[in-house]
């Protein structure tokens, strides 16, 4: 088997982060020995590159308890930048939360556990961050029943990450390559309104005022550039929140907070969910779509191909990275505000929401459009009809 590890390292340092000399990186992660063993390998190639010093930080339940400083230095150099990185809690967490979904909704905490807090929207990264995720005998056990399948766990996570490629690097470059020119296509395009149609869906939305396609890449004032996720999959836009209007319907069922809903139908109006259906787990939808008033308004709008590994391995989930990248989806409640351009010009959120038509909500309740029997047009400002997606392929 290959050095996963190594190439995973590499991955990070050398493409997501973009580590550069005299730059320090500060890794966080939860006291287990599995998380503390990668993240000591991290921080030791992260200052043999960057000659600089490094740390890993220990967090007890979210208190720091020790931190390890590696590659110290017998000449102290300024440091150029500081990156942050925080491995995700895959290995320390409680993967069973013994909750009814109705009680779950007035837990803040609990909200933000099953990725559905929205974060604010206002904060401006000074510096490259990053989740990750790295594969533990716990998360296998949540996944394929038992902490022997760590060597699976760690084939598949590679096996989307293009880890199990020879030239794993060149193969990322193509991947990134491919989404900045279909993001750089969609953002050259007029668009007036966007039309999903499919099996029992017939949607209009706009782009919000000074809203930009994204690609999951993070740019930071002076051009430096990172991704805060893997696996980077999706362009994504977000949308104005008075300007959802007819019917959506998921097929396949998804997954909300402790439950499962199937068959899902929603009416949109002036933006906003007017009624809704579903054959399971209506009481829930119905929670989370009532949580504030913007709850349930359509914020953003995201493509994926369905030919892509996250896709094709349905198991591999609980990292938000993966979780957000494998379907195609829409966002009820809040969209991420970093698709506007100048947002530092914004001095609150209510000011943001007023000025762009964006959605500000306590939530961020991502919805997946599994089926691939959906077609996406949109219609440009000079009248004309432009088909951007259909059966799962983007075109571009």
């Amino acid at each position: 088997m290959m050095d996963y590890k190594e190439r995973y390292i590499e991955l990070l340092l050398d493409i997501i982060l973009k580590i550069e000399r005299y730059e320090s990186l500060t890794i966080n992660c939860d006291e287990n020995d599995h998380q503390l063993e990668f993240a000591t390998l991290l921080a030791e190639k992260a200052g043999l590159k960057s000659d600089q010093e490094a740390n890993v930080v220990v967090l007890d339940r979210g208190k720091v308890k020790e931190v390890i400083p590696f590659n110290q230095q017998k000449e102290i150099k300024p440091v150029k930048r500081q990156l942050l990185l925080r491995i995700d809690d895959t290995e320390s967490r409680s993967w069973v939360i013994d909750e009814k979904s109705s009680s779950l909704v007035n837990s803040a905490p609990l909200l933000q556990r099953f990725g559905l807090l929205a974060p604010p929207q206002l904060n401006k990264p000074l510096s490259p961050w990053a989740v990750i995720a790295v594969p533990g005998p716990l998360w296998a056990k949540h996944l394929y029943g038992s902490v022997k399948e760590l060597d699976a766990l760690w084939k598949n996570f590679a096996k989307i990450l293009f880890l199990d490629h020879d030239n794993f690097k060149e193969k990322w470059e193509e991947h990134l390559l491919v989404l900045q020119s279909r993001m750089r296509a969609f953002n050259r395009l007029e668009v007036d309104y966007f039309h999903l149609k499919g099996d029992g869906t017939d949607l209009i939305l706009k782009g919000c005022e000074m809203g930009r396609w994204r690609s999951g890449l993070f740019v930071l004032q002076d051009g430096r550039t990172f991704y805060p996720y893997l696996m980077p999959q999706r362009l994504s836009l977000l949308t104005d929140r008075f300007s959802a209007k007819g019917t959506l319907t998921i097929n396949h069922p998804f997954k909300l907070l402790n439950d499962v809903i199937e068959e899902a139908t929603f009416q949109f109006f002036e933006g906003e969910v007017v009624t809704f259906n579903a054959k399971k787990g209506k009481e829930t939808l119905e929670a989370v779509i009532n949580i504030d008033s913007n709850s349930r308004r359509i914020s953003e709008l995201s493509l994926v191909e369905s030919e892509n590994q996250l896709t094709k391995d349905r198991v591999l989930s609980g990292y938000l990275g993966f979780d957000e990248n494998r379907y195609s989806s829409i966002v009820l409640g809040c969209g991420d505000a970093s698709h506007i351009e100048a947002l530092g010009l914004y001095d609150d959120e209510q000011e943001l929401e007023s000025l762009t038509g964006c959605n500000i909500s306590l939530i961020k309740n991502r919805i997946p459009l599994i089926d691939d029997n959906f077609e996406i047009t949109a219609h440009l400002e000079d009248g004309e009809p432009l088909q951007i997606m259909n059966n799962g392929m983007i075109l571009t």
